[in-house]
């Protein structure tokens, strides 16, 4: 799958999805840190890329999350790991 994490996202994190067999570009990659979230979006949609967020407000208005892959994750209780292993 090819993703673009977000800012929020840490480096095990990104790495641990490389492992995993993704391609995983970053906003620090791209230089995007403090971007709105739309050129953000705008971003992932030009080069057909999943955003992996942290952020539970990204993406207000709601019209950007319908129009291409989004993930929001919420971790709680789960570890990167465990939510990985459910990707593969």
């Amino acid at each position: 799958m090819k993703i673009k994490t977000d800012e929020n996202i840490g480096w095990r994190a990104v790495e641990l999805l490389r492992a995993a067999g993704h391609d995983v570009t970053t906003v620090f990659d791209q230089k995007m840190t403090g971007s709105t979230d739309e050129a953000v979006f705008a971003a992932c949609c030009t080069e057909q890329r999943a955003l992996v967020t942290l952020d539970r407000d990204f993406g207000e208005p709601l019209r950007l999350l319908f129009s291409r892959p989004f993930i929001r994750l919420s971790l709680g209780a789960f570890g990167v790991k465990s939510i990985l292993r459910t990707w593969r």
